[in-house]
């Protein structure tokens, strides 16, 4: 298992360097951090959907519901 560990490390190394090498340090990083952010808005507007939304797109439901989960700018409980 370390060893394809191992593999799998020394094959992304070798797609990023090819990566940074085609597109460029900065065009690169730029693109990952905003795939991220990408990502992660996904994610928090998937977060405020209630259980029955939640079942008729397929998803799993949660427990409790959030109230807040990313407090807004004039919340006082920060």
């Amino acid at each position: 298992m370390f060893e394809l560990q191992l593999r799998d490390a020394r094959e992304l190394d070798l797609a990023l360097d090819i990566i940074r090498r085609k597109f460029g340090f900065w065009r690169t990083l730029r693109a990952l951090l905003a795939t991220e952010m990408q990502r992660r808005r996904k994610a928090r507007e998937l977060a405020f959907l209630d259980n029955r939304t939640r079942r008729d797109i397929g998803l799993p439901e949660i427990e409790v519901e959030p109230h807040i989960l990313w407090p807004g700018r004039w919340d006082s409980r920060l």
